[in-house]
Order: structure tokens, then C-alpha cells, then sequence
């Protein structure tokens, strides 16, 4: 009998891969074509697409642009990967790779890349409520930063917000700006967020009641929404081109 086994195939792993490419070319990818068309006879809201089930493990996505309902490649589309270390759901966290995370959503940026959409990390995380869960909260924020990816954490559990084990998932970052983000950072030891963009406004979320800003530039702030121990607030820069400023915890 011939066929294809683990003696033919160099790396498995490629054989799984390209199974999964497939599924997303031939099978995902029409569904969301459906869905895509369905959707626009209704509304222009954005569409969030991810990959297979297996999207969050280590195997590049096949998934590509929808169409519009003018034959182009559609606009309102947005790449939503998900990302989990092998050990998740595990009980097996002492052998969790950080390396492996890096190198995980590194891929995702590729495929960002040769997509041209926005991100939305649809699941991260399902860490235990244990003393390194932090560490692992702050190397993903890290990576969230730095590709300037929003983000949905899994799982709530009740309780969790007065949890010290998760109290790395309180951050601040730029919920929105009429202009482009160019970077931003939140240091949750000094309780200090750092953001730089283009363009008139920005709205930031501060995990924080009382703030002061340093930084020059800045026209007007305003508190746009109060939550128990939160804000958003808007920036209005009084100068064109890009604008930096540091928030800080009274």
C-alpha cells in the first residue's frame, strides 16, 4: 500500500500544514465569501476573519481577502488569529515556552502583512490563576504593543478582577484616533502609558482615576468616561504631524 507516512515526509509537520492551508483556501475561505455577501446587503460593518480551528497553534493561515459587493477586494475585513502556547489547558505550565509565543505571533504578523488588515487577536491567554501568570499577561501585552494589535483575552472567571495573579491585564492603551498610531507602551509597575500618533485626536483608557500628562503640544484633554476606578480620555493635539505625550498616575 502507498501513501503518504511519517518515513516519506521529512517534517510531518508540513504535511498538517498544508492540510490546514487547503481547508482555509478551498472551504473557509468560500463560507466567508457567503457570509461576506450576506452581510453587506445589511450592513457596512467590519468583517472579523480567523483561520481553522487550529489557528492558534504554529501553522501559517490560508485565508485571504473576500470580495465586496463591487468585485474588489474587500476593505471592512479584519484578520482575527488566536494564540496559545502547546501547554494550554494543560496542567503542564511549568514547560509553557515564551519563545514559542514570540515565534507563534510572528507568523500572525506575517500573514498580517501579506493580507493588509487590521488585528484583532481573537483568544490569548487561559493562563491559571498562579504567581507567574503575570509575567506571561505582560510578554503578550509586549507583543500587542509592538505590532499594534487590539485584543480579546480567554477566559473571564468571576473574580478575577481583584485577583493579583491577573492584574497585568489592567493596562492602558489608545482606543481610538482619527489619525494613525505609531506606538504606544504602558508601564504597569510605574503606572506611566506612553502614546504617539497623527493626526488631531486620540481616546485613551487609563486603568486609573487621576492622571497628569507630560508632554508639550497637548490643546485639550478631556475625560470622555468615567467607570469605578477607570477613565477614557481625549487628547486634542494643537499641532499637525506626530504627537507624543505621557499619561501618569497622580
Amino acid at each position: 500500500m502507498q501513501g503518504i507516512t511519517p518515513e516519506s515526509q521529512a517534517y510531518m509537520g508540513s504535511i498538517v500544514s498544508e492540510a490546514f492551508m487547503e481547508f482555509d483556501k478551498h472551504t473557509l475561505m468560500p463560507f466567508y465569501q457567503k457570509m461576506n455577501d450576506a452581510i453587506r446587503t445589511e450592513s457596512g460593518r467590519a468583517l472579523a476573519t480567523g483561520g481553522n480551528i487550529y489557528c492558534s497553534a504554529n501553522f501559517t493561515s490560508g485565508i485571504g481577502r473576500v470580495k465586496g459587493p463591487d468585485g474588489n477586494p474587500e476593505p471592512r475585513q479584519i484578520y482575527a488569529p488566536h494564540g496559545y502556547d502547546s501547554v494550554v489547558d494543560s496542567d503542564n505550565y511549568e514547560n509553557f515556552s515564551q519563545e514559542n509565543v514570540v515565534a507563534l505571533f510572528a507568523d500572525k504578523r506575517t500573514t498580517q502583512e501579506r493580507l493588509q488588515m487590521p488585528v484583532i487577536v481573537g483568544e490569548w491567554g487561559a493562563f491559571p490563576s498562579k504567581d507567574f501568570s503575570n509575567r506571561l499577561i505582560d510578554q503578550m501585552n509586549e507583543i500587542l504593543e509592538s505590532y499594534l494589535w487590539s485584543s480579546a483575552y480567554w477566559q473571564y472567571l468571576p473574580g478575577m478582577e481583584e485577583d493579583k495573579n491577573y492584574s497585568a491585564l489592567k493596562r492602558a492603551y489608545p482606543a481610538w484616533t482619527d489619525g494613525v498610531l505609531k506606538s504606544y507602551h504602558y508601564d504597569r509597575q510605574k503606572k506611566q502609558f506612553q502614546v504617539s500618533w497623527t493626526g488631531k485626536e486620540v481616546i485613551c483608557y487609563l486603568p486609573f482615576m487621576d492622571y497628569q500628562f507630560i508632554g508639550n503640544g497637548v490643546l485639550k484633554t478631556e475625560t470622555v468616561k468615567k467607570q469605578q476606578d477607570s477613565v477614557y480620555v481625549k487628547i486634542t493635539s494643537e499641532q499637525a504631524g506626530e504627537m507624543s505625550v505621557v499619561i501618569r498616575n497622580k
